[in-house]
């Protein structure tokens, strides 16, 4: 029987500074750990936003940053540093007396080994693909566009695949994710899905739309190529409707000299990084369609927020989210312009059918809470722990 009262180790290897993408979901998993008074300690890089009721006792910041240091240094060597730097600091928190440990991936392999020394069950997150698979995926897509890729570094790659393999669970947020490492071989008994939440109190759907009003067709990631953003824009290129914008909000990898030639499109609006969540909500309440048609991703959170608003989605299946084919919008293979203008469309031409996918999209993601992650997330410690 799983233990009620069990101690938990808690480092998201990542800056939790906002309520966007994973921030928003380590923050809300760091409130309900402490709320149920199993927190022993969480280790950030950034607390500004951590719930003002969890104990400043229970949270260690880490102030110091290698990489800032070397910020000369691209970010696939800055990036690197400070995961190891921060696997060195979370190992002084991992000791006896505590039950479970819980990571994310990427900065984890010392405290790892110490968990297990001292016997916790250790659970490691993993928001992206299996690594084996997400190389070949963006090795097979660099080659497409005839451009170099850039080849993670071999020692951090490394330590990847050895936390993936030492960890006792894996704790994934999509079916597209499990499912990599299923074909990689990973025994699902060592695999737990939990999906992601939003907050259906703030984004909701806004007026309904009116007839003759523009048609907006929303992106909302980061502008590169994992997100399959070339092939929205070259489906954009295709379609050439009359009274439609394509909004494109997100920040540059340092793709721009590809997408640059697109965003001379009077039709193309690209917003840039939008950090005010009622200017974002707003964002959504004035689109007609979510377009994400990522080659890999991680379930992204945007994916929850542009359903809660009420849009059909166009996604592939590698973009991980809750969309249901041909219910709440529609699911394309990737690297398929052609398919995406297709439905782009099709839903351009049938607005019934527009309101009708939005309305169940809503209906459908509304059960997916924060709530019911912090629950969720609980049970599964409770089942582990010894």
């Amino acid at each position: 029987m799983g233990n009620p009262c069990a101690r938990v180790v808690y480092s998201p290897v990542t800056s939790v500074d906002n309520f966007w993408g994973q921030s928003e979901t380590f923050s809300r998993a760091i409130s309900a750990i402490s709320k149920r008074g199993m927190l022993k300690k969480a280790i950030i890089l950034n607390n500004n936003k951590v719930d003002k009721d969890i104990p400043a006792r229970l949270c260690f910041k880490v102030r110091f940053q290698p990489a800032n240091i070397f910020s000369i240094l691209p970010e696939c060597y800055c990036y690197p540093i400070n995961q190891v730097w921060l696997d060195y600091v979370t190992s002084f928190f991992v000791r006896y007396g505590c039950d479970i440990f819980h990571v994310g991936h990427g900065g984890a392999l010392l405290s790892l080994k110490k968990a297990k020394k001292n016997k916790m069950v250790t659970i490691l997150e993993r928001t992206n693909p299996h690594p084996e698979y997400q190389l070949r995926m963006m090795s097979e897509e660099y080659a497409l566009l005839g451009k170099r890729f850039q080849r993670p570094l071999k020692y951090f790659y490394n330590r990847l695949l050895k936390e993936l393999e030492l960890a006792d669970y894996l704790l994934l947020s999509s079916q597209f994710v499990y499912d990599s490492f299923v074909e990689y071989g990973f025994n699902p008994e060592r695999l737990m899905l939990l999906p992601l939440g939003v907050d259906i109190d703030i984004f909701k759907p806004g007026r309904g739309r009116k007839k003759g009003e523009k048609f907006i067709v929303l992106f909302h990631c980061r502008i590169c190529f994992k997100r399959g953003i070339q092939y929205l824009l070259k489906a954009w290129d295709i379609l050439k409707l009359e009274n439609a914008e394509l909004v494109l909000v997100g920040d540059y990898s340092g793709d721009e000299p590809f997408f640059a030639e697109y965003f001379k499109n009077e039709s193309i609006k690209f917003m840039g990084a939008v950090n005010d969540r009622d200017a974002l909500v707003d964002i959504y309440q004035n689109s007609s369609v979510f377009v994400l048609p990522s080659i890999v991703d991680t379930d992204p959170l945007v994916t929850y927020e542009a359903m809660a608003s009420s849009l059909p989605l166009i996604v592939t299946h590698n973009t991980g989210s809750m969309v249901r084919d041909n219910i709440d919008g529609f699911i394309v293979p990737i690297r398929d312009a052609e398919a995406i203008a297709e439905k782009i469309l099709y839903l351009y031409q049938n607005r019934d059918v527009l309101q009708r996918m939005g309305d169940s999209a809503c209906a459908h993601i509304s059960q997916f809470t924060w709530e019911r992650y912090e629950r969720g997330l609980i049970s599964l410690y409770e089942k582990v722990s010894r």
